[in-house]
């Protein structure tokens, strides 16, 4: 499966593609699977939130809440989120060939266009 997903809005939602790009913008469950591409997710109130990328990187963007997190990742970062291992959400994030960044919505601002 080769292709570009984009969903915004959506509560559970669970995604899998061979190749291409992914980005959704939930507020439940997310689990997202990419053999070669990249993925982006925006989540405010999910409490599981799973991103597997083969091939590319991971954008998450999340609750300022603490999670407990884990990465898989050739390089990662935290900006407003805190590792907590007994925390009440759990991030998965795998991207063994890429670069997982891990964001607070809280500094997500609307570039303004369409």
């Amino acid at each position: 499966d080769r292709g570009e997903v984009w969903a915004t809005g959506a509560g559970d939602i669970n995604v899998s593609v061979g190749e291409g790009s992914v980005d959704v913008e939930g507020s439940g469950r997310t689990t997202i699977q990419v053999g070669s591409g990249n993925a982006r997710v925006i989540n405010r109130h999910a409490d599981q939130v799973r991103v597997a990328v083969g091939r590319g990187n991971i954008q998450t963007y999340v609750a300022p809440d603490s999670w407990n997190i884990s990465i898989v990742a050739s390089g990662e970062s935290l900006n407003g989120v805190a590792h907590d291992p007994d925390g009440p959400r759990s991030l998965e994030l795998v991207a063994p060939a890429g670069i997982v960044s891990v964001r607070s919505v809280a500094g997500l601002q609307d570039s303004g266009r369409p």
